[in-house]
């Protein structure tokens, strides 16, 4: 759920960032590739060079995805650090992300 708040955090930057509808959808592809091939679903972390892998970890997808992973997979609850975590790194990128549109909101004063 914090990953699909999260996804709807950045619909809503990117809306505000963009003027133009061809260039918002440009710009949520641009976004959403990266973060669906660097989160581990389809290529896994640990495979990726060192560069790579740092950026995978700062991607809000990288640790959601393990977190659902311990989650289903290994029975792990709340109290497991790599659940915690997930639901952490999602939540704080919801926040950035929304306090970077409220800022462009104002700025904008729309």
């Amino acid at each position: 759920m914090s990953t699909g708040f999260c996804g709807m955090s950045l619909g809503l930057f990117i809306s505000v960032l963009c003027t133009d509808e061809n260039a918002a959808m440009q710009a949520a592809l641009g976004t959403m590739y990266p973060c669906l091939l660097l989160s581990g679903i389809m290529w896994p972390i640990e495979a990726m060079p060192t560069a790579l892998w740092y950026i995978s970890r700062a991607m809000p997808t990288a640790l959601s995805a393990e977190a659902m992973r311990s989650v289903i997979s290994r029975g792990f609850d709340m109290t497991a650090t790599s659940v915690w975590a997930g639901v952490v790194s999602s939540s704080g990128w919801s926040v950035l992300l929304l306090m970077l549109s409220l800022l462009l909101i104002k700025l904008r004063g729309v």
